[in-house]
């Protein structure tokens, strides 16, 4: 063996192996014979044994006020806007805690809550580079929380 050569660190073959799985699970919950983002996810109720639509649930954090004209009665500010909801579709195994979460960067591949802000005079996105945009599916199906910086 030349000294040259390198044998792969064990925690690098790991990591590897993780990001291949990750990949894998992503094909699979995401096929398009499989999962259909035009359908509304369905949340079951096991004591009624019915299901009803998805609840979703929403948080917001002001990150900073730019500006508030009492005579408009207008603001600008900053906010972070996050959605969580759970869609069964999404499940998958998570390897016994070893994948906490997937990382998905591109929203038109799942369904999405059609989200608007009543009453606003106008909205903007940041879109410097990429859109701030940050989807997390874990195990459990928990779509997102999907974080979008209004």
């Amino acid at each position: 063996m030349d000294a040259t050569d390198e044998l792969p660190v064990p925690s690098q073959v790991i990591l590897s192996d993780i990001y291949k799985t990750e990949k894998e699970i992503l094909d699979t919950i995401l096929n398009k014979n499989v999962y259909d983002m035009r359908i509304i996810p369905r949340q079951y109720n096991e004591s009624t044994k019915t299901s009803g639509p998805v609840v979703v649930r929403t948080n917001s954090y002001i990150r900073g006020i730019q500006y508030i004209d009492t005579q408009t009665m207008t603001y600008k500010m900053q906010i972070t806007f996050r959605l969580q909801w759970q869609d069964p579709r999404l499940k998958f195994d998570d390897l016994n805690g070893q994948i906490r979460y997937l990382v998905l960067n591109d929203m038109t591949r799942i369904w999405i809550p059609d989200v608007f802000f009543s009453n606003s005079l106008s909205t903007e996105s940041h879109t410097d580079l990429v859109p701030n945009l940050l989807i997390r599916i874990y195990s459990n199906g928990n779509g997102p929380p999907l974080s979008i910086i209004v």
